[in-house]
């Protein structure tokens, strides 16, 4: 008979090799599940990942138009932003003019970047005034202590202090900032004064502002930089001529036919064909704005059809009735000038016709 210490030796064997067994059978069933899932990720493209590729692709390609910043930098465009640079390196400011939708906005912050110095931005209209160039209060801080520690003794204590916002060109000046002067025409003169010994004296004046100071100096990093529309845009007055005469005007221009297709290949991600298309569209809607001797159409329409087009995939053909109400939408408040009393739907048939000729 097998002694008790012998059956305990042969209990744990048995053990043993059960337990081994099942590791084995553990490590082949893994090996057959991992090489199951290699069979997974190397089989073929389902119906439902090509799909996922195509959103991919689409939402990438929307993300690339909304991104794209940049003009197209063409032998004018360049020659200009050279000669400005120079100008404001030297202390100059600069002052670009033309119809709206040329890229002047744009124009001039390429040219801030050039300078790699904070940018400040300032819009022209009638309610600017001295607080928003210089500052001014925009209310108060109330504290108040009550002390009634001794039963019979009361305390009252009230401290209140002046809130102050320092005004954007005041901020520019001071700090060193290049500033962008969007559309300054659109202002009262009577605002503009300020830049007068901003730009030649070299001084803010801080007339209004209750502070010690009267006036502070134009940091040496100062940069400005105006652009604005012609004085036969509604909503725009005339500039005084000392301050003009204190900046170097340059009129900036439609680009050219060829500079037009290279910036809308450029920003919609579109052909050339379709670019010149879209021009040829642009270019009737001007023709016939001419004729009714009404506002003129700018380029910047061309780029928003071209865009909106490549964006939800609207096939740039004038006999397509997507792009067609695509366009005459973009054109907006042009197309209504241009109908003159006619009934809109009869009026915009009797365009799209003539739209399919161009």
């Amino acid at each position: 008979m097998a002694t008790t210490n012998e059956r305990k030796q042969q209990t744990q064997k048995k053990s043993s090799s059960t337990s081994g067994s099942s590791r084995t059978n553990q490590q082949k069933g893994s090996s057959q599940s991992s090489r199951g899932q290699s069979k997974k990720i190397n089989a073929p493209a389902t119906a439902n990942s090509k799909q996922t590729t195509s959103e991919e692709q689409k939402q990438s390609k929307q993300q690339k138009i909304r991104t794209i910043d940049q003009i197209v930098e063409t032998e004018e465009m360049q020659s200009i932003l050279e000669r400005s640079e120079k100008y404001l390196t030297s202390g100059y400011p600069v002052h670009f003019t033309g119809a709206a939708g040329v890229g002047k906005t744009t124009l001039s912050f390429q040219l801030a970047r050039r300078f790699n110095q904070p940018v400040t931005l300032l819009n022209g209209n009638e309610s600017l005034s001295n607080t928003d160039l210089l500052g001014g209060r925009i209310g108060y801080t109330s504290d108040k202590l009550i002390d009634n520690y001794v039963r019979k003794v009361y305390k009252r204590e009230d401290h209140i202090t002046e809130r102050w916002s320092t005004g954007r060109l005041l901020e520019a000046v001071k700090n060193g900032h290049t500033l962008i002067y969007d559309e300054f025409t659109r202002s009262l003169p009577s605002t503009n004064n300020l830049f007068l010994s901003v730009l030649e004296e070299g001084i803010l004046p801080l007339y209004g502002t209750q502070r010690n100071e009267s006036f502070i100096k134009v940091h040496p990093n100062f940069k400005a930089i105006f652009t604005s529309n012609p004085e036969e845009y509604a909503g725009v007055h005339k500039s005084q001529e000392a301050l003009l005469d204190r900046m170097i005007t340059i009129p900036v221009e439609d680009p050219n036919k060829e500079a037009q297709v290279s910036i809308l290949t450029e920003r919609a991600s579109i052909s050339e064909k379709e670019a010149e298309t879209i021009i040829k569209a642009l270019d009737w809607a001007k023709s016939m704005s001419r004729e009714n001797d009404t506002h003129v159409p700018s380029f910047r329409l061309a780029v928003m059809t071209a865009m909106l087009s490549s964006e939800h995939d609207v096939k740039i053909d004038v006999k397509n009735d997507d792009f067609q109400q695509l366009f005459f939408d973009v054109m907006g408040h042009y197309f209504l000038e241009n109908i003159q009393g006619e009934d809109v739907s009869e009026a915009q048939k009797r365009m799209k016709e003539e739209l399919k000729k161009v």
